[in-house]
């Protein structure tokens, strides 16, 4: 029997709008508007004349050259399978089948002639009959190089593909193939599907994990599938890194773990949230419990498609850093002859109300505002011409 488990990767990009304001003259927003509804401020950047338009009328706009971070999944958070394991525990007694009475399990096969005996009298090492086969390599170097290993089931305890869960990568494009030639069910498996993320800004908030799991293909003869034969049961679990720098170093015990079920035809799927920044793993086990059926000979193939989906619980949009806000308002005397004072905000709300309670509408505020410039009054008292207001 050949069952291959195919990891594949569906994520959500998320991205954001950026725009340099280098000019003194010119203010840099972070502009919401009344009706946005896509939870993002976009940077724009205004002239002073023009934030009228904004500031008294716009409640979720800031003045602030950070809109908040720029997350793209797709990039901070990389998702591979990273390892796979193969056991066949011993059976210490043999089984003989009498076909006269339909298959039934007998003592011995001394009052039958139409009867079979697997072992016999003799422990069943089954785990020989069973091994998986894959490409791996190192996750370290930037050309991963893949190299084709095959290994045998492990009898009380797993053969794994790796112990570096967090260093080592499977090919993705050729999985894992796991052959069980054993005569009797009782095989049991597993599969790592590894996530790490790359951005520490994202551990501001809150992640999920989702890993679906589907027999897509169930191919077994007329007389049943293989679900029915072996009765299959499965888990999943998700362990993660212990040390907050450093090697990694993943924990035996595992932060959360699902109660062992049978594995159904439909979609089986289990999540986890993550409330902090950790590089984990989450394994996919697969157990066969009817050690008392010999395995049949027209068994062919499953396949087992697992999916890991990373997505933010929250809404993922970091706040503009609001203040503080400092200018200097420059106004013509005569001439020229310029007045200039110096006005400070801790934050937008503050030069909001400023607005409000000193100017009756645009046409005030841009009278008396149109030549202004970020920052301190220079020595100088006129407005920042050309070259001289960049920054």
């Amino acid at each position: 029997m050949k069952i291959v488990l195919v990891s594949l990767l569906s994520l959500f990009i998320f991205q954001a709008g950026a725009k340099d304001c280098t000019s003194l003259n010119r203010v840099p927003l972070c502009h919401k508007g009344i009706n946005s509804n896509s939870g993002k401020h976009v940077q724009i950047c205004v002239d002073f004349g023009s934030l009228w338009a904004h500031i008294p009328h716009h409640p979720d706009d800031y003045i602030s050259e950070n809109c908040g971070e720029d997350f793209n999944l797709e990039e901070d958070i990389e998702v591979y399978a990273c390892n796979a394991g193969l056991r066949h525990k011993d059976h210490n007694d043999g089984l003989c089948f009498d076909m006269n009475q339909g298959g039934a399990i007998v003592p011995n096969c001394s009052l039958s002639s139409n009867c079979i005996c697997s072992g016999e009298n003799l422990p069943q090492v089954l785990n020989s009959f069973d091994y998986m086969s894959y490409e791996i390599g190192q996750m370290s170097t930037s050309q991963v190089s893949y190299s084709s290993e095959q290994k045998t089931a492990g009898r009380q305890s797993y053969n794994q593909a790796t112990t570096s869960q967090g260093y080592s990568v499977l090919n993705p494009e050729k999985g894992v193939s796991f052959f069980l030639g054993s005569e009797r069910f009782g095989s049991e498996y597993f599969v790592d599907l590894c996530w790490n993320i790359l951005n520490p800004a994202l551990e501001n908030f809150r992640l999920k994990a989702t890993v679906s799991t589907q027999v897509t293909e169930n191919t077994f003869g007329s007389n049943g599938g293989y679900l029915d034969y072996a009765g299959l049961l499965h888990r999943a679990g998700v362990f993660c890194d212990t040390n907050d720098s450093g090697p990694l170093n993943f924990s035996s015990t595992p932060h959360y773990m699902t109660n062992e079920s049978s594995f159904q035809p439909a979609l089986n799927q289990f999540s986890y949230t993550f409330e902090e920044k950790r590089a984990c793993f989450a394994r996919l086990l697969f157990k066969e419990t009817q050690n008392e059926v010999l395995r049949p000979w027209d068994l062919k193939k499953i396949v087992v498609d697992s999916i890991l989906d990373i997505e933010p619980v929250d809404e993922i949009v970091s706040e503009p850093i609001d203040g503080p806000f400092t200018y200097c308002q420059v106004n013509r005397i005569r001439g020229n002859n310029f007045s200039c004072t110096q006005h400070s905000f801790p934050d937008t709300q503050s030069f909001r109300n400023y607005m409000l309670n000193n100017y009756g509408g645009n046409g005030d505020w841009t009278q008396d505002n149109n030549t202004n410039y970020r920052g301190l009054c220079r020595a100088d008292c006129r407005p920042l011409r050309g070259n001289e207001a960049n920054q």
